[in-house]
């Protein structure tokens, strides 16, 4: 799982979400399917599947040249005729359940596939957004689902965690 996955897994977790992902199908991946319950009346209030792509290449002139409904088909349906990622979510998810993309800023046709998406049955959403939304929800997180968030952090090398006992020389006391 990518950082932009990790993130947005953690994200639909502080939203309700019950996570599982990356999956694979074959070939190719289904990056996040999420079930979100309601516990008093323990009954399943919505179902998910997710893919995470923050590249900017995609859609571009010089990187990925389709279109939004050709993107949405080979990432929510599958490559083969037969619709493999489609057949193993509706295994997980049953027949209904809405699809989001997340795309990165760096997209140029962000706002025309936000706009677009729901023609195509599909939420599309900045990355930015996701980030946002989870950031305002740490303000009043328990202190675990904050440490997801250093752990993330680290590994993409935002931030630096000294070793336990030692202090960097500009912190340092002199004696």
């Amino acid at each position: 799982m990518n950082a932009a996955e990790q993130a947005t897994k953690l994200w639909l977790e502080s939203l309700g979400f019950f996570v599982q992902g990356p999956l694979r199908v074959g070939a190719q991946n289904i990056h996040l399917v999420g079930i979100r319950l309601d516990v008093a009346r323990n009954t399943v209030v919505q179902k998910v599947h997710v893919h995470v792509s923050v590249s900017g290449r995609l859609g571009e002139p010089d990187g990925n040249t389709e279109g939004l409904a050709e993107y949405v088909a080979k990432k929510f349906i599958g490559n083969s005729k037969k619709g493999k990622i489609r057949i193993k979510v509706r295994e997980l998810l049953g027949d209904k359940y809405e699809r989001w993309l997340v795309i990165g800023k760096l997209f140029s046709q962000q706002c025309t596939w936000v706009e677009d998406g729901p023609k195509l049955g599909v939420r599309v959403l900045p990355f930015a957004q996701v980030l946002a939304e989870y950031t305002n929800k740490l303000r009043d997180a328990p202190a675990d689902e904050v440490g997801r968030l250093l752990d993330t952090l680290k590994c993409l090398g935002v931030l630096e965690v000294p070793i336990p006992g030692t202090l960097p020389a500009a912190h340092r006391r002199k004696q």
